[in-house]
């Protein structure tokens, strides 16, 4: 297990390591694709979509599928891969599982469960984790109503209070997981009386592919002009593929020029921080990742109280304040940073 301040290795079967990444490390999000698309052009859409998403350079992810909707942990490979190597294990030998992924899932309602590394907030509906949300410790009142409107959750009611935090043990093996027929036949293969047959009907392939090489040899020129067929059918399939990973290169382009959270995250979030504080935003400057914004309220503001109040969260640093013309005015200046704990 990767947390913030150490690491725990977890065996799978076999030679298969198990790698469970600390929810702190991780970015969450929902998606919904086309219904009408197939397994396959779903599954394409929503890597176009992380990889415009994912605050990484390099983003690993996981998904749990429930129809057209995805719900999805995005991690940073970098740190992950050398966190592996640094505790002399193979990468292509490890499967990563968000931490979430391995405690028992709800069905409806919201919870706050106890992770390796702080609380995550859950919003669930039909089995689907819709919403979720970290904190180092406990959030809250405040905050914990900040992260369910914030989530424009519809049918969930918005005044739901703060549940107690719940310790939801880890389970055997993922709940959900994206797996593909490769990474499963691999992982078979690490177990030793797998590979053993595996070996067997290897060896056992070459004897029978000679024992119908005569019979095979009179239609390998249908199938020739049957490969030249698919090769030709298949071509504006593969331009279209090579055009789009074009696009995607320069889209990644563009968006790695503005590596800090949106102004709506951050407008969000400083609403929810203020909430029940008697004020009210006055104005809001931004650029290239700092923040001004004035606040008024009914009496005298303390510049200390509020700096401690933006401080404590991890998406605003280097926090400042000064009063206005007024006492009841002050004027706060803050960075936007990508902690760690992440947000998401």
């Amino acid at each position: 297990m990767q947390g913030l301040a150490s690491t725990t290795e977890v065996a799978g079967p076999g030679t298969r390591i198990i790698w469970v990444v600390s929810r702190a490390l991780l970015k969450h999000e929902t998606f919904t694709v086309p219904a009408n698309l197939s397994v396959a052009q779903r599954r394409a859409t929503l890597t176009l979509m992380i990889r415009r998403w994912a605050p990484f350079q390099a983003a690993g992810h996981a998904v749990s599928w429930a129809g057209p909707q995805a719900c999805v942990y995005a991690w940073d490979e970098d740190k992950v891969a050398a966190a592996i190597a640094a505790a002399g294990l193979d990468r292509a030998k490890c499967t990563i599982v968000p931490e979430t992924f391995l405690r028992a899932p709800a069905a409806d309602g919201v919870r706050l469960v106890a992770c390796i590394d702080g609380v995550e907030g859950q919003v669930w509906s039909n089995a689907m984790l819709l919403a979720t949300r970290w904190w180092a410790r406990p959030p809250s009142a405040a905050e914990w109503s900040g992260f369910i409107r914030v989530a424009r959750l519809g049918p969930v009611r918005a005044d739901l209070g703060r549940p107690d935090v719940s310790n939801v043990a880890f389970m055997d093996a993922p709940w959900a997981l994206r797996r593909d027929l490769l990474a499963d036949a691999l992982t078979l293969l690490d177990t030793p009386q797998y590979r053993a047959a595996a070996v067997a009907l290897a060896l056992a392939v070459p004897v029978f592919l000679g024992a119908k090489l005569t019979a095979m040899a009179s239609t390998t020129a249908d199938l020739q002009v049957e490969v030249n067929r698919l090769l030709a059918a298949s071509e504006p399939v593969r331009a279209q593929r090579d055009a789009t990973l074009a696009n995607l290169d320069a889209a990644d382009r563009m968006l790695a020029l503005e590596p800090f959270p949106s102004q709506f995250d951050a407008l969000a979030q400083a609403f929810a921080l203020l909430n029940g504080q008697n004020v009210k935003i006055i104005d809001w400057t931004y650029d290239t990742g700092v923040i001004e914004m004035s606040i008024e309220g009914d009496g005298d503001l303390e510049a200390t109280r509020f700096i401690e109040l933006f401080e404590q969260d991890p998406l605003f640093a280097e926090v400042s304040a000064r009063t206005l013309a007024q006492s009841r005015s002050l004027r706060l200046k803050f960075n936007l940073s990508q902690p760690a704990g992440g947000r998401a």
